[in-house]
């Protein structure tokens, strides 16, 4: 079974994000997962969701099967490594931004041990692109394009979210 992680699954963004895994069947592409919900009925596998709260009183959504305490980094990082996606939302503070660049420096120094291929997802702030001016398009009465991955190092921020770029570039 697929194992996804995701940081503060009991903020509003951290549910969706686990209902959205959860109701998923591994490896289907998005027309997939749309027939499913019109009426597929056949048992597939999908994702298990695991991940931190904010809070230890905090309960989170049934999508969560494992909560894994944010405390301890050691136990965090087995969580971590079993895992095949992992999610990590910087929204909320700057705490969860520190949180993420270490998160991402453990799992780095332990690369070499990872059986198969992580997929590391950052969900940042749409301020921190505020600032960028739209790339053109390609013929004139097109709109305008929507930004790709090779765009992020031209990123113009709010003067707010600076500290959220700097970290999400290293």
């Amino acid at each position: 079974m697929a194992r996804v992680f995701i940081n503060n699954v009991d903020t509003y963004l951290g549910e969706q994000v686990a209902e959205i895994f959860a109701n998923t069947v591994v490896g289907s592409t998005v027309e997939e997962a749309v027939e499913e919900e019109e009426g597929s009925t056949q048992a597939a596998v999908r994702y298990e969701v695991v991940g931190t709260v904010s809070c230890a009183s905090a309960v989170p959504c049934a999508a969560v099967s494992e909560v894994v305490s944010a405390e301890g980094l050691d136990e965090l990082l087995v969580a971590l490594i079993q895992c095949d996606i992992i999610v990590y939302d910087i929204t909320g503070d700057e705490e969860q931004v520190e949180n993420c660049l270490i998160a991402c420096n453990a799992l780095h120094e332990q690369m070499t041990n990872f059986k198969s291929p992580k997929t590391f997802i950052c969900l940042s702030s749409v301020m921190s692109w505020c600032k960028t001016k739209p790339n053109e398009p390609a013929i004139e009465d097109e709109p305008e394009q929507p930004f790709t991955e090779e765009d992020y190092r031209r990123r113009k921020p709010h003067h707010n979210f600076k500290a959220e770029i700097k970290y999400v570039g290293t």
